[in-house]
């Protein structure tokens, strides 16, 4: 039982449940299909010449500050710094397949192409400082959603890879996920096409 249930762990609902902290609400649980919270931000790690780990963005990399400026305020209150993207030089171009790799003239954006310091994570690992690990419950699929007479709203889950069945009852449901995720959930009743 909860008041607010959040569907999904990505950069959404974290910042979701990160907006709630900041209104002093406290009964919420995210509940996450995949056995990981970050969503399509994603971080990898190499081991860099000097020992150091080098961290390099799989997915998310960039961000243009001047035109989102949610993000930016976000980022301002988190205390992540930015840096510009090198853009001088040239750029290797993979195109994949049997296509050769081949070399062209860098150019500049306009805005400057911004980066997190520590890559994109760094903005995932700030949020989840603001949350409490027990009110995030990764490999939780959300298999429905049905809204009941009493006004209660039900949410039949999988669990793990076993796939055991799981209820849980909430006032409220976010759905931070996208919209073709969304759609792989059954909702009772129907929610409308618009």
């Amino acid at each position: 039982k909860t008041k607010v249930a959040i569907v999904g762990a990505g950069l959404s609902g974290l910042y979701a449940a990160y907006l709630l902290e900041r209104q002093g609400i406290k009964d919420y649980l995210i509940f996450e299909s995949r056995d990981r919270v970050g969503g399509r931000i994603e971080s990898g790690f190499v081991l860099s010449d000097n020992g150091q780990n080098d961290v390099f963005d799989l997915g998310p990399t960039w961000c243009w500050p001047e035109f989102q400026t949610q993000l930016k305020n976000a980022l301002d209150r988190l205390g992540i710094t930015l840096f510009e993207q090198y853009e001088t030089g040239d750029v290797l171009l993979e195109r994949g397949g049997l296509l050769p790799t081949s070399r062209q003239h860098g150019y500049t954006n306009q805005p400057t192409s911004m980066r997190l310091n520590g890559g994109m994570n760094q903005l995932i690992n700030a949020l989840l400082d603001c949350v409490a690990p027990s009110k995030i419950h990764t490999s939780h699929k959300v298999q429905s959603i049905t809204y009941e007479a009493s006004g209660r709203i039900k949410l039949d889950l999988q669990v793990g890879v076993n796939k055991q069945p799981k209820c849980i009852t909430a006032q409220s449901v976010m759905l931070a996920l996208p919209p073709r995720l969304a759609g792989m959930i059954e909702f009772s009743p129907k929610l409308p096409n618009n």
